[in-house]
């Protein structure tokens, strides 16, 4: 069960968050209806995400597949 925060992301959550799931930037800002340079000012502390667009990143963020022991 994934439970979502009614304040900002921090910027390092938003960056962790990313990374974890092999998406750029343009991706991440792509998947929820964003620009780069927004996704970016996040990231850097910039500008707030607000919470509503964060937890739509939450939602459709693609899961990476576990790694398997046969790679």
């Amino acid at each position: 069960m994934i439970l979502f925060k009614k304040t900002s992301p921090t910027p390092e959550e938003i960056k962790q968050a990313r990374q974890a799931t092999g998406l750029t930037q343009t991706k991440a800002a792509e998947l929820i209806y964003s620009t780069y340079r927004t996704w970016q000012d996040w990231e850097a502390g910039k500008a707030h995400m607000h919470p509503g667009l964060w937890e739509l990143f939450l939602r459709k963020k693609p899961e990476l597949p576990e790694p398997s022991i046969f790679d």
